[in-house]
């Protein structure tokens, strides 16, 4: 009978063992956990975040409270820029730094509060956004109180030079004896006047006795004004040639600055108790412009 070879065992694929046959129910929690793992590592990518984030309830309600805060900070600062305190006078007076700041904690706090506490279904949301907007608006009302009663009232021409007067500088005795025209302080912008004292010298006196036991100067009496323009013929002998500038600024800034305003001959300082301007004026005493140049050193 024929004999048959023994196969090769180095081609027998032999199946491998397993030491554990049976799995232990703590090795079956480390493999489900291993597989969680892997699957949150390969899940799907949000490709589109920031579809997600404005997709949030929470930060729509923040974005909608910090249009709505931009707009009315817009709005204040074109009444208080562009009305109340038009070219220069806002940093004769010094509002600027003070109001911006104010301006810009209430639009930032206001919105980052609606960013923190917002949460769809959270008990007493209403009444929260509601205090948030109450705090705003008693902020910013008062901010805007503060400047609107600095804001420059009258400038006025007295003896040799003119006065920044604020509302809340006006001697509230003068506003009773003063003219209709002067009676109500200005809420679109300052208004040019000029002081006139009597004609009699017993009530030269009389005016001025009264003014200084008030602690107000004649410039803020509004009793006392009128027209700048019936002043001409006493601002014109006060003029001062614009060669003077030189002596309390640089003359290159000088320059630069006159350069701006061609129809300037003449300048007179303009008086504030923050900072001191100039006042450009032209050969028949009309005015040019209010610039940042120091009138005396």
């Amino acid at each position: 009978m024929p004999q048959h070879k023994k196969p090769n065992n180095r081609w027998v694929k032999t199946q491998p063992t397993s030491t554990n046959k049976n799995t232990t129910p703590q090795q079956l929690v480390k493999f489900n956990l291993r597989l969680y793992y892997l699957i949150s590592i390969f899940k799907p990518i949000n490709l589109d975040p920031m579809n997600s984030l404005f997709q949030s309830p929470r930060f729509r309600a923040f974005l909608i409270h910090l249009i709505a805060s931009s707009v009315l900070a817009l709005g204040a600062l074109v009444l208080v820029f562009r009305i109340w305190y038009p070219s220069v006078l806002a940093q004769v007076v010094g509002v600027t730094h003070v109001f911006i700041l104010m301006l810009v904690i209430d639009v930032i706090v206001g919105p980052l509060l609606t960013l923190i506490i917002y949460k769809v279904g959270k008990k007493g949301l209403k009444f929260d956004l509601f205090m948030i907007a109450i705090m705003q608006i008693a902020v910013f009302s008062y901010g805007l109180h503060t400047v609107a009663v600095g804001r420059p009232a009258w400038l006025v021409f007295s003896v040799d030079q003119f006065y920044l007067v604020r509302a809340v500088d006006i001697n509230s005795d003068g506003i009773k004896n003063a003219p209709s025209e002067y009676r109500h302080t200005p809420w679109f912008g300052p208004k040019w006047v000029a002081v006139k004292l009597p004609d009699t010298k017993e009530k030269r006196h009389q005016i001025i006795a009264e003014t200084l036991a008030t602690g107000h100067g004649l410039f803020a009496s509004p009793q006392l004004y009128e027209p700048l323009a019936n002043a001409k013929e006493k601002i014109q002998p006060k003029l001062r040639q614009l060669s003077e500038l030189n002596k309390f600024n640089d003359a290159k800034t000088v320059q630069t600055t006159l350069a701006k305003w061609p129809s300037a001959s003449n300048w007179l300082p303009l008086w504030s108790d923050h900072q001191s301007m100039s006042v450009l004026l032209d050969n028949n005493a009309q005015i040019v412009s209010i610039v940042d140049l120091n009138p005396s050193l």
